[in-house]
């Protein structure tokens, strides 16, 4: 599955810069922060699983977006080294 964007509602762990950052990062994707919250965002995720809109932009209707962030490739590329590092070292530990 190819993903363009995560869409999230500004509540929890999505209201940490720290957290965002490292998301955006790891992750290699764009994200978008709307003015909701995450029992919002379940409901209309549920309201797609059972057709209850025909289109998945139907379901995010009336919000707005009040954020967005985009990968930096410096920082990705850190995340990535660091990450193929700790491999090497499991895959040592586990032989």
């Amino acid at each position: 599955m190819e993903i363009g964007v995560v869409k999230a509602g500004n509540s929890n762990l999505f209201q940490s810069k720290v957290f965002i950052d490292a998301f955006v990062n790891t992750c290699n994707i764009n994200l978008e922060i709307y003015n909701t919250d995450g029992a919002q965002g379940a409901a209309r995720g549920a309201g797609i699983g059972i057709g209850r809109y025909s289109l998945g932009d139907d379901a995010f209707h009336g919000l707005r977006v009040i954020a967005k962030y985009t990968p930096n490739n410096a920082v990705v590329n850190m995340y990535n080294s660091v990450y193929q590092d700790w491999k090497k070292k499991l895959e040592l530990n586990l032989q």
